[in-house]
């Protein structure tokens, strides 16, 4: 399958990529600004210091991603999946992370300042910036839900 990388607002394709997915790719220090990456599968794929500014990330699956220090300004994470990644140090500002699963994810030292974080899910787990306070944002609290019952 051919992944394209397109860019986010002339829609010009920027690199092509033959791969099932980009799980677990080294992408470090790329410039993938304003790409549409909007529901690719990028588990534990490696961003250090990577340049997303403007992309469209809407649905990605980044669980396990390591995004330090990656610059994401502006980016569109609505409905991402960022569970355990590694954002540790990123620029996040004025990004929208509505929806976003930031379940156990790394948070601190990054930079949301303007970021929408309305209904991005967040557990104990979850690591924020210093004097960070989730609910002000508008963010859900994850609460897991008793699968079993009793005399199972």
């Amino acid at each position: 399958m051919m992944i394209e990388i397109r860019h986010r607002h002339t829609e010009e394709i920027l690199d092509l990529v033959n791969a099932d997915t980009l799980d677990g790719a080294d992408l470090r220090d790329a410039n993938l600004s304003n790409a549409n990456l909007m529901c690719v599968s990028l588990r534990g794929v490696v961003l250090m210091r990577a340049r997303l500014a403007g992309a469209t990330l809407a649905g990605a699956n980044l669980s396990g991603a390591n995004l330090c220090w990656a610059n994401l300004r502006g980016a569109d994470l609505r409905g991402a999946k960022l569970t355990n990644a590694n954002l540790y140090g990123a620029i996040l500002a004025d990004t929208n992370l509505s929806g976003a699963d930031l379940r156990f994810a790394d948070l601190r030292g990054a930079d949301l300042a303007g970021a929408d974080l309305t209904g991005a899910l967040y557990y104990h787990g979850t690591a924020w910036p210093d004097g960070f306070n989730p609910p002000e944002r508008g963010m859900t609290f994850f609460v897991p839900r008793d699968t079993g019952s009793a005399g199972e």
